[in-house]
Parts: structure tokens; C-alpha cells; sequence
């Protein structure tokens, strides 16, 4: 919410930028709705079938995957300082979903 309130304070969001062709609406209108609305839709409707901790951990991975396929399909450099954050998404997801042996099921059990 900060950065759209400094966002639209340097670049007021009623100007509208001259030159936009149709291709640039285009990639306009998917980031409202396919990036944005779409992803929100899909994941409220995922927890219909996920357990909300479990799609939460799920939703931990995002920033770990758009890191590496930016590097991959992007040619971003990667620095070390985002190896750092994966690792510790890594850890945190480790971290929420473990158990102690003595609170585990196995495979098959239900409560």
C-alpha cells in the first residue's frame, strides 16, 4: 500500500501515458486481472481442496520460484543475498510443516 501511495504521488495514476498501443493495454489488463485477480480466485478456490496451512506453505514458495525463473527466462543476475532468502523460505516451510516423531501418523492412519 506505501509503494502504490509513493507510486502514484511520483506517477499520478490518472495520467495516462501517451503512445500505449493495443499490445501494451493488453499487458495492462493481464496484470489487473490474470496476474492479480485471477491468482487470488484460483487460490481462495485451492482451499477447497488444500488445508489453508497447507496453501500457505505453498504460497511461501512464489517468491523462491519467481526468482529462479526470472534468472533462467530473464537473464537477471543471481546474488547471493537471494540464495540467502531461498534457503530461508526453505527452512520456514521445514520449520512449519515438521512434527515430532511421537505426534506423527503414518501412512494410511486417520484420526
Amino acid at each position: 500500500m506505501l509503494g502504490g501511495i509513493v507510486g502514484n504521488i511520483l506517477h499520478p495514476m490518472w495520467r495516462i501515458p501517451r503512445g500505449l498501443t493495443p499490445t501494451l493495454w493488453l499487458a495492462v489488463f493481464f496484470v489487473i486481472f490474470g496476474a492479480t485477480f485471477l491468482a487470488y480466485i484460483l487460490y481462495v478456490s485451492s482451499l477447497r481442496i488444500l488445508a489453508p496451512a497447507v496453501a500457505s506453505m505453498i504460497g511461501n514458495f512464489e517468491p523462491m520460484t519467481a526468482t529462479i525463473l526470472s534468472v533462467l527466462f530473464l537473464n537477471l543476475d543471481f546474488h547471493p543475498l537471494q540464495l540467502a532468502g531461498i534457503i530461508t523460505v526453505l527452512l520456514a516451510v521445514f520449520a512449519m510443516s515438521w512434527q515430532p516423531k511421537k505426534k506423527r501418523r503414518r501412512i494410511g492412519e486417520r484420526e
